[in-house]
């Protein structure tokens, strides 16, 4: 198991969407002594799609890895540097995601940053039941998750995501399970001024 792996399977997962649209919400970077806004929660649903994900749709730790390698295409493609895979960012992220899973609410519990010398934090979190390119196709033309994905002072990103169950969003599938959708958590760190 690659590291990206060990950070998705110690957690649950609540799917959300509605009508078809992906939910997602951003918590704004702080700084050292100070956690970052969280925005709105935002109440958990039943997947109404009221299918299974589409057949191909990937593994929790592809759609990870997927996930991480679409936040640097964007990041990149604005003319920054790629983030760094960062262990201790993708296991806050995995903590985060465990707190989302009794609520079923996509909150942000106050951020500071919490590995090596960084003085900076944000999070992106979202309920999919779409690719990863598409999920951060999503928080690209969203302000508080391009904010944080195009932020010069981060560099480093620890993701999480775990696959819920169709039948039972409150849990993560297990073999055999039909999957409902994604839950993904970006950690992202840095020095700022």
């Amino acid at each position: 198991m690659d590291k990206r792996s060990a950070a998705t399977t110690a957690v649950g997962v609540a799917l959300m969407c509605a009508g078809g649209v992906l939910f997602f919400v951003s918590c704004t970077a702080g700084t050292a002594g100070t956690a970052g806004r969280a925005s709105a929660p935002v109440e958990n649903t039943a997947n109404v799609a009221g299918q299974p994900v589409p057949a191909g749709f990937p593994a929790a730790d592809v759609y990870t890895q997927q996930v991480f390698d679409n936040t640097n295409a964007a990041r990149t493609g604005q003319g920054l540097p790629a983030l760094t895979w960062d262990d201790c960012a993708a296991a806050l992220a995995a903590q985060r995601i465990a707190i989302i899973l009794p609520t079923g609410r996509l909150e942000h519990p106050p951020l500071a940053a919490g590995c090596g010398d960084a003085n900076t934090a944000g999070e992106n979190l979202g309920h999919s039941i779409y690719m990863p390119s598409e999920l951060v196709d999503a928080w690209m033309n969203s302000a508080g998750h391009r904010a944080n994905i195009v932020d010069p002072n981060f560099r480093v990103l620890g993701v999480a995501c775990v696959a819920s169950a169709f039948d039972d969003s409150s849990r993560a599938a297990l073999k055999g399970d039909a999957v409902g959708g994604m839950l993904c958590s970006e950690i992202f760190e840095g020095t700022a001024p």
